[in-house]
């Protein structure tokens, strides 16, 4: 499953991911609130969601790219999206947006759902979902869900696409509180790194980094099945000792790179 949500101008792909720390008492402001009036501490804080036609064309329109090429590779084919448009107007013009960038892809299907009802289906039956695309704070809370699903954000690479350029890295972030103990689970940080050479890969048509990119996913997945294991999956292995098994089984495979 991939979960995808604007972030700023680019859009994050990812298993799960933390939003930076922000505080009452600092006020911090994000995003679309930066340039709003002074708020009164202590009286009243009013947030606002803003949602732009031509972010959310672009983000659609990737979203329903992933579908197709994981279709090609024998996905379902299907593009979820989540929203609250039964509480907030702006994502009943996201779900307009949404239908018609569906209406351009009829060999994908298309689904929006409730992100509340959800969240409760992706735990009953995540195998229902594909590729999820969702708003920014959603897709942050929704995307922790995911990570949680399949074991953890040591499991959970992620993307941040923008139209140029674009940066892969764990969602976990660096992880100060494990640095020097040698435990931190490498598999976000490996999968990331899969993530970027498929993106560049389809980028230039180059088939090898595309290769390269599955034989890591497939390394991974056998790491996984087979161990050894962080103490975050119940192992008591080092970091050291998982990424070598990684390589090794992408060692025991010829790959044409």
């Amino acid at each position: 499953m991939q979960v995808s949500a604007p972030s700023g101008s680019s859009t994050v792909y990812r298993g799960s991911c933390s939003p930076a720390t922000q505080t009452w008492k600092s006020y911090a402001r994000p995003f679309a609130h930066r340039s709003d009036p002074t708020i009164e501490p202590g009286r009243s804080v009013t947030d606002r969601l803003t949602i732009t036609r031509s972010g959310s064309e672009r983000l659609f329109e990737l979203a329903f790219e992933r579908a197709t090429k994981r279709k090609a590779l024998g996905g379902q084919g299907k593009v979820t999206l989540l929203d609250k448009s039964n509480a907030l107007s702006s994502f009943v013009f996201l779900r307009e947006i949404f239908d018609e960038v569906a209406a351009r892809h009829s060999d994908i299907t298309a689904e929006r759902l409730y992100v509340d009802s959800a969240s409760m289906l992706m735990v009953l039956d995540p195998e229902r979902f594909d590729v999820v695309v969702t708003e920014n704070l959603l897709g942050d809370i929704v995307s922790e869900l995911a990570a949680g699903l399949i074991g953890g954000v040591g499991l959970a690479p992620s993307a941040e696409v923008g139209v140029d350029q674009a940066l892969f890295q764990p969602c976990h972030g660096s992880a100060p509180d494990l640095a020097g103990h040698g435990v931190a689970n490498p598999l976000a940080t490996i999968l990331s790194a899969a993530m970027l050479l498929d993106w560049v890969g389809q980028r230039r048509d180059d088939e090898q980094l595309i290769a390269a990119s599955v034989s890591i996913n497939n390394a991974v997945a056998k790491a996984i099945q087979n161990g050894p294991h962080t103490p975050d999956l119940g192992g008591s292995n080092t970091t050291e000792s998982v990424t070598d098994a990684v390589i090794d089984q992408m060692s025991a495979v010829e790959v044409a790179v």
